[in-house]
């Protein structure tokens, strides 16, 4: 079963805010503690998204159950109705525990969905990985300009031996980052050439530029995470190093 996140719940808050997270990270509008004015009073809804990709767009709803006993049929009907009040397309509960079989009979016939966590993500992982690959791959973009070695680095060094040697370690430490270039994860007559495979091992962009120290990632989730967290650091580094070349030839 394909994982989205590898730790454990910690509560029920934990639990909406990471299906809220999936749905975002999927290309979707969401938010949680959505408050709707129902036919009969009014309602918290956990999770809210909006998915304008799809034609006509959909409202979907998420209620997260982080319970210890199964979801019951009661509580299938009440998410029933708030659906139908609510103007939703497609609704899921999520429980940590499981379902009792009268929740099933409850969601017959209608657009509602009962998953576990596991099976949430599941459902949801190969729109979440390419929406991700998209994402980071406009991030690696404006850093991997400065990786060709045909490009506007290798143009300023003039063959001086240090800048050559400091260039080197730059695009050793942040290699990761041609991984994720959209111009190598291009699918070709419906196939895949993606260099994105796991476990990876990499020089931790993070680490020392002299030291460069290998690293293992492990997860989709890792590899998105540190990309995305460091692409900044990237870019800052390759600019500071081409405004130093400007510098030293004026």
């Amino acid at each position: 079963m394909s994982h989205i996140f590898h730790d454990d719940i910690a509560d029920w808050r934990d639990l909406q805010n990471k299906a809220c997270q999936v749905l975002s990270e999927c290309g979707m509008t969401a938010q949680t503690d959505v408050p709707f004015k129902l036919v009969r009073g009014n309602a918290d809804i956990d999770v809210v998204a909006n998915d304008e990709t799809s034609t006509p767009p959909l409202k979907i709803f998420v209620e997260c159950k982080h319970w210890k006993s199964n979801v019951t049929q009661e509580k299938a009907h009440a998410f029933r109705t708030v659906m139908l009040d609510g103007g939703a397309n497609a609704g899921f509960i999520i429980s940590s525990s499981g379902f009792q079989s009268g929740a099933y009979e409850a969601i017959q016939s209608t657009n509602i969905r009962l998953m576990t966590w596991a099976e949430f993500q599941e459902h949801f992982y190969d729109r979440w990985f390419k929406s991700m690959k998209i994402k980071v791959g406009e991030l690696s973009e404006p850093v991997n300009i400065y990786c060709d070695p045909f490009g506007r680095i290798m143009r300023g060094l003039d063959g001086t031996e240090e800048r050559v040697r400091i260039a080197e370690k730059l695009w050793g430490k942040y290699k990761i980052f041609m991984s994720a270039s959209p111009y190598l994860n291009m699918e070709v007559n419906g196939r895949s050439n993606s260099p994105i495979r796991f476990p990876m091992t990499c020089v931790d962009p993070r680490g020392n530029v002299d030291q460069q120290d290998q690293i293992t990632i492990e997860t989709p989730r890792d590899y998105f995470d540190l990309i995305i967290s460091e692409h900044e650091n990237a870019l800052r580094a390759f600019q500071k190093f081409t405004s130093e070349l400007s510098e030293g030839t004026a």
